[in-house]
């Protein structure tokens, strides 16, 4: 089964529940790629503190993982122009 959007790449800078749209394309077989900020990423990703508390101490960060599953990571300094 080809799925609908592979070939496509997408690029994603969004953070917390914004992402979902991209991450709902990446399942339909985009190839996506997640810009986050090189000073402090995704916001959600300070959801691990109440995940570790919630989650028995598992580390495991389920609300990041499920946001943005089906994507590619890079970091980016937008904020720096040419030298």
């Amino acid at each position: 089964m080809t799925l609908p959007l592979k070939g496509y790449r997408v690029l994603d800078a969004t953070t917390w529940f914004q992402s979902i749209a991209a991450r709902m394309m990446g399942d339909l077989g985009a190839e996506v790629i997640k810009i986050e900020s090189r000073v402090i990423g995704d916001a959600s990703r300070g959801m691990m503190q109440a995940q570790v508390a919630t989650n028995g101490g598992s580390g495991r960060n389920w609300f990041f993982e499920h946001c943005n599953r089906n994507k590619k990571s890079i970091t980016m300094d937008l904020g720096q122009g040419e030298k």
